[in-house]
């Protein structure tokens, strides 16, 4: 099966109020009529730590990535949908950068992000999937291109990471 790379990150809901300014302790009560008084919606932040699994595929071979979220801060969100596919709905609000939500929705049948079970854990997590990936990467690379399996994997995982989130590091890809 091969090993694994994990990688763990937090993704505040959009809706996260950091650096809205809260009103002052002293404010008039007239203010609250105020049409010049800022409005604010109430604000929800939920916290998600996305754990991002990468093996290799015994099937297509190739790289996949699987991921799975956690509510860091154990309240009632979104994360509280009752069924994966209700779920795939938060990935894609919340991990899918806008530029790729109908690219990667409009790969096949059911999109480019699955839903199944870990080869390992055997937990239930979603997945890139990698049918396209053999064509994506000889696109990105070129067909007569001999790559080394340190820049195969840096185009996989900026080809797929960032369509879920993952970001590589510039520092790999600046020339050494």
């Amino acid at each position: 099966m091969g090993g694994t790379l994990k990688s763990s990150e937090v993704n505040a809901d959009s809706n996260d109020t950091a650096g809205i300014l809260e009103p002052d302790e002293g404010d008039d009560a007239d203010d609250d009529n105020d049409p010049e008084e800022l409005i604010r919606q109430p604000c929800f932040s939920t916290k998600l730590q996305v754990e991002y699994n990468i093996m290799l595929s015994p099937t297509y071979h190739v790289p996949i990535l699987y991921f799975f979220l956690h509510n860091t801060n154990n309240t009632s969100s979104d994360l509280s949908v009752k069924s994966p596919e209700g779920l795939l709905d938060v990935v894609y609000n919340r991990l899918v950068p806008t530029q790729y939500r109908s690219e990667l929705k409009g790969v096949g049948i059911m999109g480019g992000l699955s839903i199944g079970h870990h080869p390992l854990s055997g937990f239930p997590v979603y997945f890139v999937h990698p049918c396209n990936t053999p064509d994506a990467l000889r696109d990105v690379a070129g067909s007569g291109e001999v790559i080394t399996t340190e820049t195969y994997l840096i185009l996989w995982l900026s080809l797929v990471g960032n369509c879920v989130g993952l970001h590589v590091p510039s520092a790999l890809l600046i020339e050494r």
